[in-house]
């Protein structure tokens, strides 16, 4: 099961996911900017970001969106951490079964006369972006003035805390309570009290007093095969059987796995700590409902970059057979580099106050800068697929270029405009350059014959002249409130998006990339015979009716990838005949 197989059935069985959460607005949380969002446009979310950039804390944020469960079960005010910040809340949406209402859920904290943390619905605030509550609409999820939280089941997994009872006992309470009956060490105690668990074990009990208190959380099982063969597949590593149980013997709360391979059999307290994490994570993933919303911090933790793949690899099969929705905070390429850009979410620190915003539906190689992972090759943008392989044919064929570009597809030209522009100007990518269509030069550029130096432009202007110049409105990120953005900023950060425009943005000599194959003679030869006409460069089927020659098909039964076969079959034949009408391409961008 692929990510593509997850992309289309969340396109074409969208309600059978339901209910998903579809976006959740920061208002006043942690160290976000105000009205920071994240978007779910995916049944996977990966979180993006450094150390400190509140991945873990959006997390939460999610973990208090369903019934009884609350932030404060991890997160609250103490003596030194007094505050929780100027009013925190925040919203999240969703769509309702019954009804084609989006419900917006608003949650705020609230602290009582003991100093105790507590977080509640409340009703909808529009000075916080929210839509009206409508009380003549009638819904399950309603109450009297507000939205119930999502209905929802809920898998929490912190694996930086993922501890083995062992661990937990051995390596993190160095100090232990021990039994007045035991006054020994640490092995020692953990000799004494696993007489207790292994008849627990060998029992299969679901109930066992020891010292007058029962111990066992969940009993005794045996993974199945299917478990056994995801635990295999994640580790690389073939086990024959495992038992698993959660208890309280080694006083703090914990599991323990009996792991058995063809030739040993051992128990937690001898397994790698990522390998007691996956055997973890498979039991409890197992045993949630369809449509969960399953939250992961950092499930990477001690797992090579092998299994972390094949971690993802899971989390895709499970996210499609049982429709859950899975967010993910982690810093790992190997469980960023294959998903969609719809499911990247980059969490980035403003430059002067040191807030945290967040960047929707970004590229993978995007994420990997911000972590600080640049590759060492310059990333060429376009627009989409057939200028990519025209692209992609001109860098294979050249040692040199080919050893220093990659290409990419992102979409739409207004998507690099007003998305990706700024976001790799204001993060500092320089080894980054975008292609465009030649359909999206403005009349100023044309006139111009190019954009007009940075430097003969006045500080006032330089907005005005990015939407003259560059055809689109841009988000300058610039910092600001209710009070008003702040202006010096924001001009700081539109020159910042006009110097990388006028260095990194080139446009294509043709109206686009299907234009710039049949302007050539060849080309142009070739297709005329194959559809039996003259070729018209304004019909917009043109390549269609050669792709049903191509592909010996019908008319109705041509789809966009056979469209696309016959193109690249064009860019070879190009390349094959005239591999000098590339050159002037060359020189627009290398």
């Amino acid at each position: 099961m692929s990510i593509l197989e997850l992309e289309d059935c969340f396109i074409e069985k969208r309600d059978e996911f339901e209910p998903f959460i579809n976006s959740i607005n920061f208002i006043s949380f942690k160290n976000f900017e105000t009205n920071a969002e994240i978007l779910f446009n995916f049944p996977i979310t990966v979180l993006v970001g450094k150390n400190g950039s509140n991945k873990s804390s959006a997390l939460l944020a999610l973990y208090g969106a369903v019934p009884d469960r609350m932030i404060s079960d991890y997160w609250f005010s103490s003596a030194i951490d007094k505050e929780l910040g100027d009013n925190p809340r925040y919203f999240y949406s969703y769509n309702p079964t019954d009804n084609q209402e989006e419900a917006q859920v608003r949650l705020t904290w609230q602290s009582n006369k003991r100093g105790d943390d507590y977080w509640e619905t409340a009703k909808p605030a529009i000075q916080d972006g929210m839509n009206r509550f409508d009380k003549t609409i009638e819904s399950e999820h309603k109450i009297a003035t507000r939205w119930k939280k999502i209905d929802k089941d809920l898998v929490y997994i912190n694996f930086k805390a993922q501890l083995s009872a062992f661990d937990k006992f051995f390596y993190h309470n160095s100090n232990p309570s021990m039994s007045t009956v035991l006054n020994a060490s640490q092995q020692n105690y953990i000799r004494f009290h696993s007489k207790a668990l292994n008849r627990a074990i060998k029992d299969q009990s679901k109930e066992q007093s020891h010292y007058g208190v029962n111990k066992i959380i969940k009993p005794y099982q045996l993974l199945t095969m299917k478990q056994i063969e995801d635990v295999s597949y994640i580790l690389g590593r073939k086990y024959t059987k495992i038992g698993y149980i959660e208890h309280s013997f080694y006083k703090a709360e914990g599991g323990t796995a009996i792991i058995s391979t063809d030739s040993m059999q051992y128990s937690e307290a001898f397994a790698g700590s990522g390998e007691f994490a996956i055997i973890s994570m498979i039991v409890k993933l197992s045993s949630c409902p369809e449509n969960s919303l399953i939250l992961l911090d950092e499930p990477e933790t001690s797992l090579h970059p092998g299994a972390q793949k094949k971690l993802l690899d899971y989390l895709v099969k499970v996210a499609l057979k049982y429709k859950h929705q899975i967010v993910i905070s982690t810093h790992s390429r190997e469980m960023v580099e294959s998903l969609p850009k719809e499911a990247i979410k980059v969490f980035t620190l403003t430059k002067d106050q040191g807030k945290i915003n967040i960047l929707n539906n970004v590229d993978a190689s995007f994420a990997f800068t911000e972590l600080g992972l640049e590759t060492e090759k310059i990333v060429v943008y376009v627009e989409d697929r057939l200028v990519k392989e025209i692209v992609d044919r001109i860098v294979r064929a050249d040692s040199n270029l080919k050893n220093r570009y990659i290409v990419k597809a992102l979409g739409s030209a207004s998507t690099i405009k007003q998305h990706y522009t700024p976001m790799f100007a204001l993060s500092g990518q320089d080894n980054v350059m975008i292609l465009l269509d030649g359909d999206q030069k403005t009349e100023l550029y044309i006139e111009n014959e190019g954009f007009e130096d940075p430097s003969d432009i006045p500080d006032k202007n330089v907005i005005d002249k990015i939407k003259s110049y560059y055809g689109a409105g841009i988000k300058t990120f610039a910092s600001g409130g209710a009070k008003g953005v702040n202006v010096e900023e924001e001009i700081d950060n539109a020159k910042c998006i006009y110097r990388f425009i006028f260095n990194k943005v080139k446009y294509l000599p043709s109206k686009n990339g299907e234009t710039y194959l049949l302007e050539n003679s060849n080309i142009k030869d070739i297709v005329e015979k194959a559809i039996g006409s003259s070729l018209d460069l304004k019909e917009k089927h043109t390549m269609r009716k050669y792709a049903e020659y191509y592909c010996i098909k019908d008319e109705k039964e041509i789809k966009s990838d056979d469209v696309f076969e016959a193109e690249k079959n064009l860019i070879h034949l190009l390349f094959s005949n005239d591999p000098k009408y590339f050159d002037n391409l060359k020189e627009i961008l290398f």
